[in-house]
């Protein structure tokens, strides 16, 4: 049959061995381009899609920093207008020769800045008044000791953190037999260990580092208790909740002597002891230590929003004479106020503000 195979392929028409062998090896070779053609295409088609991918990843990161650098100046710029309110507020007071009157709720500073559109985002703005608030770092001190007590008392709180916080404050590291507190010993076994400051409280959110404090107690503490220098005594007998005021003094801790101050305060402000005399009676003469009219001491919080991206900040203001100092200014990511992060514009729904307990029913 070989012979027979041989003899035909030699025969004329007949296919050639060479020919048939150049054929196979085109049809393989074809296969391998194909091959590589098909790989080649997939590498750049990976390549491509990498590059689109890293590209788009890079323009979206661009994009959010962008907006986040843009939020971050609507909030600094909150603090600025606050600034400039409260200086034209010293400038008016001022020019009408009442430098020595009265700061209260019913002036431009305090009726705070709702939701609004910028034109390059939406900006929300808050001026509270410290001076108005319990300040915790005279709580050594008998009388304002005695008030934190009465306000803890009043709002439901645990007094677990009141010896505690004296002992935060003062410079010796023993803790007295008479009351619970805490010294370096208790901080040291904690988890990470810190020690006491041994001094004046710089930060109200310096109180979270209490033996005994946490967070609801901290929450619900806020809108009544500032953290200023040891010389601020007095509290503002305007801008101060309701509940401060009962807290303050047994003689202020009385529905109608409060509705008095509460209601003589609100047309116009209390500028004078004399005022208060009038409007209270004499049973509150023992509180006149404790009470002033005027503030020098600003809580900021200002939130700015570019589409869903929020930044903010809170700043601690001093006014002296018209002029403003900057006590702290802390930046975060997303809004401390309230109403920033719903749809649409709206009031400031601030959760920090007052209760609507007492206050309520005055």
């Amino acid at each position: 049959m070989k012979r027979a195979s041989q003899r035909w392929s030699l025969l004329p028409g007949g296919p050639s061995p060479l020919a048939a062998e150049r054929t196979g090896r085109k049809r393989s070779e074809s296969g391998v381009a194909l091959v590589m053609a098909l790989a080649a295409t997939a590498l750049l088609t990976v390549l491509v899609f990498d590059f689109t991918f890293s590209a788009r990843l890079q323009w979206k990161k661009a994009a959010a920093g962008v907006k986040a650098r843009q939020a971050a100046l609507l909030a600094d710029s909150g603090v600025y207008v606050a600034m400039a309110a409260l200086q034209l507020d010293a400038a008016v007071d001022k020019a009408s020769g009442s430098n020595g009157g009265s700061d209260w709720l019913g002036e431009t500073w305090a009726t705070g800045l709702p939701p609004m559109e910028t034109g390059y985002g939406r900006l929300a703005l808050r001026i509270e008044d410290e001076s108005g608030r319990l300040n915790l770092n005279r709580v050594n001190l008998p009388v304002p000791r005695a008030a934190l007590e009465r306000l803890l008392d009043s709002q439901g709180l645990e007094s677990d953190f009141s010896g505690p916080l004296q002992d935060w404050i003062d410079k010796d590291d023993r803790v007295p037999a008479n009351r619970d507190g805490a010294e370096s010993s208790w901080y040291r076994s904690a988890e990470p260990p810190y020690l006491p400051r041994n001094g004046p409280l710089l930060s109200f959110a310096e109180l979270a580092l209490l033996k005994g404090m946490d967070a609801d107690t901290l929450r619900a503490l806020r809108p009544f208790a500032s953290v200023l220098p040891l010389a601020v005594a007095r509290v503002n007998v305007n801008t101060a909740p309701p509940e401060v005021l009962a807290a303050l003094h047994p003689s202020l801790d009385d529905d109608l002597v409060l509705g008095r101050l509460l209601q003589a305060r609100a047309s116009a402000g209390i500028s004078s002891w004399q005022e208060v005399l009038s409007t209270a009676g004499s049973s509150v003469a023992a509180a006149k230590s404790l009470l002033g009219f005027k503030s020098g001491w600003f809580r900021v919080r200002s939130s700015g929003a570019v589409g869903d991206t929020y930044r903010s900040v809170e700043a601690l203001l001093n006014r002296q004479e018209g002029r403003i100092h900057i006590i702290y200014w802390l930046r975060r990511h997303g809004p401390n106020l309230g109403g920033m992060d719903a749809p649409g514009l709206g009031g400031l729904d601030d959760l920090d503000l007052p209760g609507s307990g007492r206050a309520g029913a005055l």
